[in-house]
C-alpha cells in the first residue's frame, strides 16, 4: 500500500511562515528556493505514486516547481493555501502525463477477423461475400424493404 500524506503544514501544525515565504518569492523569485526546498519530497512522492518509475516521476516534479514560479505571480493566498495551490498544479501535470503517454493498441495486435476493413476495398469485399455478410447474400425481401414515414 501507499503511505497517505497529508496536506503540508509547519512543525507546529500551523501555515504560520507559508505566506510570508510565499511573498518574499513573489518579490524575488530568488526566494522561491525556499518554497521548493519545503515541498519537493512531498511532491516528488505524489508524483512517484502515479508515474510508472523514478525517472518519470523526478521529471514531473521538475515541472510542477518550474509551472509553479512562472504563475507565482498569480497566486492569491486569500483564495487558497500555497500547498493546494502547488499540489493542484501536481495534479493536472500527471494527469497531463498520462494524456500524452497513453498507450495505443495497434491494427496488427488484433486477430484478422476484428480488423476493420475499407467497404469499397476488394479485401473487404472479398471478406465479407466470404462471411456470408455481403451485400448479395441478403434475401431479396430484405433488399426492398424500405422505411416509410407515417402518413
Amino acid at each position: 500500500m501507499h503511505d497517505v500524506m497529508a496536506l503540508p503544514l509547519d512543525r507546529d501544525g500551523a501555515r504560520g511562515a507559508e505566506p510570508g515565504l510565499v511573498q518574499a518569492a513573489q518579490d524575488d523569485p530568488a526566494a522561491f528556493g525556499a518554497l521548493y526546498e519545503r515541498y519537493l519530497d512531498r511532491v516528488y512522492a505524489y508524483m512517484r505514486v502515479r508515474t510508472r518509475n523514478a525517472d518519470d516521476a523526478a521529471d514531473l516534479t521538475q515541472q510542477v516547481f518550474l509551472q509553479a514560479l512562472a504563475a507565482l505571480s498569480r497566486f492569491h493566498d486569500q483564495r487558497v493555501p500555497f500547498a493546494v495551490w502547488l499540489f493542484r498544479i501536481a495534479r493536472n501535470s500527471a494527469i497531463d502525463f498520462h494524456r500524452r503517454r497513453r498507450e495505443a493498441l495497434t491494427w496488427d495486435l488484433l486477430p484478422a477477423n476484428l480488423q476493420p476493413v475499407a467497404e469499397g476495398s476488394v479485401e473487404g469485399r472479398y471478406q465479407l461475400e466470404k462471411s456470408g455478410e455481403g451485400g448479395d447474400t441478403m434475401p431479396e425481401a430484405g433488399r426492398s424493404r424500405r422505411l416509410r414515414p407515417p402518413s
